[in-house]
């Protein structure tokens, strides 16, 4: 299995309510829960002792491999939820790490 994680980082536009914004993360990390692939994911404030409403959200997810993180990131339930809330963002950005593989030792001939 090649696990990736994928670090999304958020901010909603100023017009967004925070409960709003909250109730939508929800939703959405509930939704892709059920999706194929999806191992888990953890949410946290930029900094939540300074917390404001251009505070960003980063989402840490595992996936079993790209091609799932993909199919989700481009899914239309995704896309329904998205229009749901309405959501527009300030910044939405997604990093993708995979795991570095070892590379054996080779002897010094």
């Amino acid at each position: 299995m090649n696990v990736v994680k994928v670090i999304t980082r958020k901010i909603p536009k100023s017009s967004i309510a925070n409960c709003t914004f909250i109730q939508f993360s929800n939703d959405l990390t509930q939704a892709a829960s059920s999706h194929i692939g999806f191992l888990n994911s953890t949410s946290y404030w930029e900094n939540v002792y300074l917390y404001n409403d251009n505070s960003s959200l980063y989402t840490i997810s595992d996936w079993e491999s790209l091609h799932n993180w993909e199919h989700w990131e481009s899914s239309q339930l995704r896309n329904d939820i998205l229009k749901e809330y309405k959501m527009e963002f300030e910044l939405c950005t997604h990093t993708i790490l995979s795991k570095r593989m070892k590379i054996n030792d080779l002897p010094l001939l």
